[in-house]
């Protein structure tokens, strides 16, 4: 499975709190990828190196930009519950990569039924009453949170492993 992902630059304190957050409320995916904002999710089927031509394409289009965590909002889906960060500023920015990537090559994988919010995923769980406590450790950041996205980052999950394949600096 391949994925493309935006790792954000956070200062220090917001990416150790919400790394801590993390570790507590979805502890396998914190030990596998660090904070992150998923713009491909898991596609089958393409080659790497195609992937990546595609995914450099669209980061040529785009310059770096700031965002925000703005607050956070439970999503409840089938066998899990998640809680996210919901991006504020540059949630436009994510938007146009996002719509820009599932174009060509992986115009055929976008799911029409999962509407893209931008966002990070800090919790998930298999019960939604367990969300209470990560929304009680989430209500202690100190939220707006700030960033700024400079590179994507093509990565493939192979079995528990997930490896960073190619990063492709934001140039537009």
């Amino acid at each position: 499975m391949l994925f493309v992902l935006a790792y954000p630059e956070l200062a220090p304190e917001a990416a150790s709190a919400i790394e801590a957050l993390r570790r507590r409320h979805e502890p396998d995916r914190a030990a596998l990828v660090a904070v992150h904002v998923t713009l491909v999710f898991g596609v089958a089927g393409i080659q790497v190196d195609a992937l990546v031509a595609h995914a450099a394409a669209i980061a040529a289009t785009e310059r770096p930009f700031p965002f925000t965590l703005d607050s956070t909002e439970p999503f409840i889906g089938a066998g899990e519950a998640k809680l996210f960060l919901r991006v504020g500023q540059g949630d436009d920015s994510f938007r146009r990569l996002h719509a820009g990537l599932y174009t060509g090559i992986l115009a055929p994988h976008l799911r029409s039924d999962l509407p893209f919010e931008p966002h990070m995923t800090i919790a998930t769980v298999r019960q939604p009453v367990t969300l209470d406590s990560a929304q009680t450790d989430a209500g202690r950041l100190d939220l707006p949170l700030a960033g700024r996205v400079r590179a994507l980052t093509v990565a493939a999950l192979d079995g528990p492993v997930l490896r960073d394949l190619e990063q492709l600096s934001l140039a537009g």
